[in-house]
């Protein structure tokens, strides 16, 4: 990890939690890979599913995109990355909980 990572806030996603936010770029050790962002990093352990996912949705990414990190709870895909030219929306702190979203079709609110 080097001095400019060490200086943000770890955090790890729960399932339901979507980190959103201004890529800074993708830092790899012996034990985790780690997101950045502009105040903050999204980390996984290194050698995870989620890790590999991150990894190559991000092989191309910009420093200065915006992007959007979802962890779900789908053993076959457990991390949903997104890319985005539109603004994400701002989240506290950081972090943004989906699991209060009615997701059915005609529900109520």
């Amino acid at each position: 990890m080097t001095f400019e990572a060490a200086q943000f806030k770890r955090i790890y996603l729960s399932p339901y939690e979507e980190a959103c936010g201004v890529f800074r770029g993708l830092e790899k050790d012996d034990y985790s890979v780690s997101v950045l962002f502009e105040d903050f990093q999204v980390a996984f352990n290194s050698d995870s599913t989620e890790a590999k996912i991150v990894e190559e949705a991000l092989v191309e990414a910009i420093p200065g995109e915006k992007i959007a990190i979802l962890r779900t709870d789908i053993p076959e895909k457990p991390i949903i990355v997104r890319i985005s030219k539109e603004s994400c929306p701002p989240s506290l702190p950081f972090i943004s909980d989906h699991r209060s979203r009615n997701t059915t079709k005609g529900g109520s609110h």
